[in-house]
């Protein structure tokens, strides 16, 4: 072992490579700066054939707080809904310390389903503990992509028996909550229910954005979402109803932040709307832990109810019917050639059937 003293401490010095290596231990004692060049000559040779050290794994703390949290933020900037999903997500794991202290290599699916339990005992609904459960599958994936651990981490599951909310609001259900809706609620509720505006869409309408007997949505919740919607004529009236302060750019300007409203601004008039008198009845029919007879979110559903129902009537079904339809068609090997060979004039009686 090259190693010699200078001073109170001993230093190595060898050769690499053609290089020359000396550095000192900063020890004393000359048995332990034998062994600190020896582990120097052995991690070089690691590198040499392409051994590199074990990385340590961080803690899913140390993961959302470093890298997932500035990546949502960075991500879905202009998505204000997706960003506090992800950030409410994060902040149920970091909660369950069995998780959060835990290195993301040593996360079982032992562990995930302690998480669960734990939620369940807090009362959680199966869709709220999914969401959560989503947030961790999506952190999984990205320790994965940039490398954070060696070895593939546990799939996780959803739990069955989710409730859906797959039904449309019938003609008499509509009528009523209308007016039981104070007239802010009620301006917004007709507005989603005839143009199938999403409510944040609504909630930051502009009025350069109404123009020529139609709603432009430049961006929203996917990519799909740009789109030109023409209005009906209760819409066309509530709307010129509206055009009060020429100084404010938003349809429904409100005193936030924003400057426009947002969902907490309708939750205590759509909960009255919802708990009316009108809707007493339905109300007590209600099973314990069963949502509100009407969500602002059956709105958009009712849309593509009214646009396919025939006769008056409105089935539960309707919407979300219409929807896998098109995928289908759109998924369908001969659907290319359909589109292809449909004149302009067959184009107008199809859209005349619907």
């Amino acid at each position: 072992m090259a190693v010699y003293k200078r001073g109170h401490v001993w230093w190595y010095r060898f050769t690499w490579r053609a290089e020359a290596i000396r550095e000192s231990t900063k020890q004393p004692n000359k048995r332990v700066a034998e062994q600190i060049e020896a582990a120097h000559k052995t991690s070089l040779a690691k590198g040499e054939v392409g051994i590199r050290d074990r990385k340590p794994v961080p803690t899913l703390r140390q993961f959302a707080e470093g890298d997932f949290r500035p990546f949502v933020a960075s991500t879905f900037a202009a998505k204000i809904k997706t960003k506090a999903y992800y950030e409410y997500g994060v902040k149920s794991l970091l909660a369950y310390d069995k998780l959060a202290n835990e290195s993301i290599d040593a996360i079982t699916s032992e562990k995930v389903a302690g998480f669960v339990a734990k939620r369940q005992q807090a009362g959680l609904q199966i869709a709220s503990i999914n969401r959560e459960l989503q947030v961790l599958r999506r952190m999984f994936h990205l320790a994965q992509e940039w490398g954070k651990v060696e070895k593939v981490l546990p799939r996780v599951r959803m739990l069955s028996g989710e409730r859906r909310r797959e039904r449309v609001l019938g003609w008499e259900e509509e009528k009523r909550y209308l007016d039981e809706a104070a007239p802010l609620l009620h301006d917004v509720a007709t507005i989603l229910i005839d143009c199938g505006l999403r409510p944040e869409e609504c909630f930051r309408l502009k009025w350069e954005s109404v123009r020529d007997g139609s709603i432009e949505i430049q961006y929203g919740k996917t990519d799909n979402a740009r789109r030109r919607i023409p209005m009906s004529q209760r819409v066309a009236a509530v709307l010129e109803m509206r055009i009060r302060d020429p100084r404010s750019e938003w349809v429904f300007p409100s005193p936030t932040r924003s400057g426009h409203m947002e969902p907490g601004t309708l939750k205590r008039q759509h909960r009255h709307a919802c708990e009316g008198r009108q809707n007493e009845l339905e109300n007590a029919k209600r099973e314990p832990g069963e949502p509100m007879k009407w969500n602002v979110e059956l709105f958009r559903s009712t849309r593509f109810g009214t646009l396919a129902s025939r006769g008056g009537r409105r089935t539960w079904i309707l919407g979300r019917s219409l929807i896998w339809l098109v995928i289908a068609t759109c998924r369908s090997p001969s659907a290319t050639s359909i589109r292809r060979s449909r004149t302009p004039a067959r184009r107008s009686n199809a859209r005349e059937q619907l």
